[in-house]
């Protein structure tokens, strides 16, 4: 969860590094990749908005790093250097995504 006390039209870039203990070995990711501008418009300043990230949105890789040993998580915030902005955590769930499902037919 993401709040930002100022307005999201600051926001810039978010991403989301997970990985071992000093983040040598991390995989990243950007929850608006391609979205922000548009989600600027719904996003309300003091807010907290829900970010919903799957594992396959972590393709970004430095090093060696295994998502089945997490154990650091950084979030980085950038305004979009205009003014300055305060984001705040409120938390993170990494989940994997549902199975898919087939359907069986009969007649």
């Amino acid at each position: 969860m993401l709040k930002v006390d100022n307005n999201y039209v600051r926001l810039g870039q978010v991403s989301v590094w997970l990985g071992a203990p000093t983040l040598s070995n991390r995989r990243s990711g950007e929850p608006f990749v391609g979205l922000l501008r548009e989600a600027q418009s719904a996003l309300k300043s003091g807010e907290w908005v829900t970010v919903d990230m799957a594992i396959s949105d972590f393709a970004a890789c430095s090093g060696t790093p295994d998502l089945t040993q997490v154990q650091a998580l950084r979030l980085r915030a950038y305004d979009n250097g205009t003014d300055p902005l305060t984001v705040r955590f409120g938390g993170f769930t990494l989940v994997d995504p549902p199975q898919r499902q087939t359907a069986a037919w009969s007649s």
